[in-house]
Order: structure tokens, then sequence, then C-alpha cells
């Protein structure tokens, strides 16, 4: 439940700060179906509750961000913080193992239940849900 309401607070307070632009955007943009509109506004008891989070856009010397222009350097500078808190991110894995272990055609795809090298030796299961079709297509993995 925290961690839900610290991700639409700061969701919430981007798109209240950015909301120029993105109302420029949604000029040009398709409108929303009526069955997702609903998913794209917080739960009733959230709204307007933006906690005490320190706001994105805010650099850690107290400046704000104010223009597009100011962000990237916000970025890094969370970027450098989540760095030195978290560790450098680990190498990528160039070649990794994949065990298909099942496979089931679906509807308009394959379903795949696979074992999958996430980290060097170290493997997780999941589903892997391939489109049908001759061209090359994007994939879902499902842990």
């Amino acid at each position: 439940m925290c961690n839900r309401f610290s991700f639409l607070a700061v969701a919430f307070f981007i798109r209240a700060a950015m909301g120029s632009a993105l109302a420029a955007d949604r000029s040009e943009a398709t409108p929303l179906p009526a069955e997702l509109a609903p998913w794209f506004e917080p739960p009733a008891e959230f709204a307007n509750q933006l906690g005490t989070y320190r706001s994105p856009l805010i650099f850690q010397d107290g400046a704000q961000v104010k223009t597009a222009a100011d962000w990237p350097r916000r970025r890094e500078e969370m970027r450098r913080r989540w760095r030195e808190i978290m560790g450098p991110w680990p190498r990528l894995l160039e070649k990794p193992r994949l065990v298909i272990l099942e496979r089931t055609p679906r509807e308009n795809f394959t379903q795949c239940r696979i074992e999958i090298e996430i980290a060097p030796d170290q493997m997780t299961r999941g589903y892997l849900l391939i489109p049908a079709g001759q061209p090359k297509f994007p994939a879902v993995f499902v842990p």
C-alpha cells in the first residue's frame, strides 16, 4: 500500500507540475477508451493526497526544475544518488541461458513455460508469450 501510494503521489505531482506540456500533447492524442479512463486517475481515497514526499522536481541543493532543459541534470543527479545507495548496475548477460520447459499454442500466441538466466548462474521461472506470425514481434515475459 505504501509503495502504491508513493508511486501515485510522485506520478501525480509530476503530472501536475508538467500540466501545460501535457495539455499541449493531449490535443493531438487519441482519446482514452471509456473503460480505461478510470485507471488514469488516482483512486478517490488518494486524490490530492501527495504526502510529505520530496518532489523529484527539486535538486539536492533545493533549486527547482523549471524547464525541460533542467530535467537531464536532475535525472543524472537522481541516478548518481541511486548508484551511491544501490551500487553499480550489474553487467548485462550477453547470452542468457533459456530452457523451454513446455509450449502451449493459444489463441494468437504461443505460451512457453521457461527458465531464464537473470544473473550469472541464477535462473528464474516464468512464462514467455510469443505472438503468432512470421515477422519479428516483441514477446512478453511474465515471471
